[in-house]
Parts: structure tokens; sequence; C-alpha cells
């Protein structure tokens, strides 16, 4: 069984996860919003951009201390 390379895919969803964080800035920057309010944005749009379909990833160690950084 051959596993396929993913980085490219990832590095891809990275990008568009950190361009739907710049589009939020605003929200997420948002003194007077609640910190919970703004985490729950966070967590349901920017996130969400992130993991689509990362259920079909094989992810290397690499890759995975990325995804680590990227949500840090």
């Amino acid at each position: 069984m051959k596993i396929w390379d993913r980085s490219t895919e990832i590095k891809r969803c990275i990008e568009i996860a950190r361009s739907a964080f710049n589009k939020m800035k605003a929200i997420l920057w948002n003194g007077k919003l609640n910190i919970e309010i703004r985490t729950r944005v966070l967590r349901c749009y920017v996130f969400f951009v992130l993991l689509y379909e990362v259920e079909a990833w094989t992810i290397t160690e690499a890759t995975e201390k990325r995804l680590i950084k990227f949500k840090m």
C-alpha cells in the first residue's frame, strides 16, 4: 500500500485557514466581545476550514507539527 504525500494539500488548507483568520480578524481582536464568543468564532470558522476533510489525510510527524504550530 502506498502512502500518499498530502503535504501540498495540507499547506493549501493552512493558507486557506490563514486567509479565513485574516477575514475574521476584526471580530477576533474586538475587545468588546467576550473571549468565549471570539474563541467560538475561531473554532467554528477558522479551524473548520483548516481541518476540512482531515480524516482523509495521512499525516507525517512534520505535518502534524505544522498543524499544531498553526493552531497556536
